[in-house]
């Protein structure tokens, strides 16, 4: 019996010595899960507790350990991530995360920013996708996966922001900072990127019309430009087909004055793609690779444009059957034909 009592007395010390270590381990800890859905405006003891977990995990990611600065990161995504996580608490955490996170993004450290980008691409907010769009325009030329990742964590974060919580002015500068890093852009997969963020708000219904007007013109406005540029930099032809596979599946889903917005705006540059290929043929061709892309860019636009315009108002030749043939004179003889579309 002695032996009985003692075995639970021990049980029962061990027991609460797990409890007391647990509540020792978490008491430094901000827990900021008692109002990530609130739809009222922080209070002050709210702001406080959610400054501290941010410094708390800023300060992580700006360690020199990866592990660190994985786990800091990962606690933030997990917040962000949390069922029912409310607009109010994203603006005032996006906020402070922002602020917070400045130094590091502009350090030499590339590990420990792109961990800060990747964070920032859950806040989905007016401002942290303004932060990102200009990250485009801000990371180094001379660092090619810099500009894919955030590139692509742009697109990532305006696909899942509500649009409705992003304020016009906002959505323009989104745009113009897109077209400034897309019209350098020396990496054909980061424009690719860039282009599919324009798309992302060209497409969606609950973005105002304007705005979405604007899109498009930037779209067109960055395929003409990179194909202006393809003479001296062929390598980012391979950007180009997936260019009109966004902007075909942006257009089935368009409808009324958007759509007629897009006619306008869009066709010219489908044009150019052809056009494009008698006056970079040289370049071009020299790459199988490159070749094989641009063929596919010249049979996608014209099969866009024919959604377009109608099979009765374009022509029924095919130039990438020429293109992929390498016959520049049959190429032509087809080519000539779409080009007329330009002032259509």
């Amino acid at each position: 019996m002695i032996m009985k009592n003692t075995s639970m007395h021990h049980s029962f010390l061990a027991l609460v010595s797990v409890i007391l270590l647990s509540i020792s381990s978490g008491a430094g800890a901000q827990d900021v899960t008692g109002f990530i859905q609130t739809t009222n405006p922080l209070t002050t003891s709210q702001k406080q507790v959610l400054d501290t977990f941010v410094t708390e995990g800023v300060r992580g990611l700006t360690s020199e350990t990866p592990p660190t600065v994985v786990k800091a990161r990962d606690k933030f995504i997990e917040v962000l991530t949390s069922f029912g996580t409310s607009p109010v608490f994203r603006e005032a955490f996006g906020s402070e995360f922002i602020k917070q996170t400045r130094p590091i993004l502009e350090s030499g450290n590339h590990f420990n920013r792109f961990n800060v980008l990747r964070v920032m691409a859950f806040v989905r907010t007016s401002d942290s996708n303004l932060a990102l769009a200009r990250r485009i325009e801000n990371e180094s030329m001379t660092n090619p996966a810099g500009r894919i990742f955030v590139s692509n964590m742009l697109s990532t974060s305006l696909k899942s922001t509500d649009a409705e919580l992003v304020r016009p002015r906002q959505f323009n500068s989104i745009i113009r900072a897109i077209i400034n890093g897309a019209t350098q852009e020396k990496s054909w997969i980061a424009l690719q990127h860039e282009f599919r963020a324009l798309t992302t708000i060209g497409s969606d219904t609950n973005v105002p019309n304007d705005i979405r007007g604007a899109a498009i013109s930037a779209q067109a406005k960055v395929l003409s430009d990179t194909l202006g540029r393809l003479k001296d930099d062929p390598k980012l032809a391979r950007a180009i087909s997936g260019m009109v596979l966004l902007l075909r599946t942006e257009f089935i889903g368009l409808d009324g004055l958007t759509r007629r917005d897009f006619n306008k705006k869009i066709v010219a540059s489908l044009v150019q793609i052809i056009a494009t290929a008698d006056g970079a043929w040289e370049q071009l061709q020299a790459d199988a690779d490159i070749r094989e892309a641009y063929g596919d860019a010249i049979y996608q636009a014209t099969v866009l444009t024919r959604l377009v315009l109608g099979p009765s108002g374009t022509p029924k030749s095919d130039p990438s059957e020429a293109w992929r043939d390498g016959n520049r004179a049959n190429f032509l003889g087809g080519a000539g034909d779409w080009t007329k579309l330009a002032g259509s």
